[in-house]
């Protein structure tokens, strides 16, 4: 098949998947998890402040919130080695 420099598939496929594919995480991901990453990477809230909303010590949501970013980083990474390994069987192998 036709050979596409790794990042060049990169480039060409990391807008759709980040878009589609972080929405497809936060699906997958329970409630408090995806509540947590959000109130913290998107509405950018601190510890303190997520603790008082979610009734929590401070030091609970910095271990809560760090385990939930980790099954998101798993999760993600997942859903991209799939998504990698479906470029290669339709034939756009690549090289780093």
């Amino acid at each position: 098949g036709k050979e596409l420099p790794f990042t060049q598939i990169k480039e060409e496929t990391a807008k759709h998947f980040n878009e589609k594919n972080i929405n497809t995480v936060f699906s997958l991901m329970n409630e408090r998890d995806r509540e947590m990453i959000v109130m913290h990477y998107i509405n950018d809230l601190n510890y303190g402040e997520i603790a008082k909303i979610m009734k929590k010590k401070e030091g609970a949501v910095r271990t809560s919130l760090s385990r939930a970013l980790n099954r998101f980083k798993i999760l993600y990474n997942k859903l991209y080695e799939e998504k990698l390994l479906r470029l290669q069987q339709l034939g756009l192998h690549f090289r780093k």
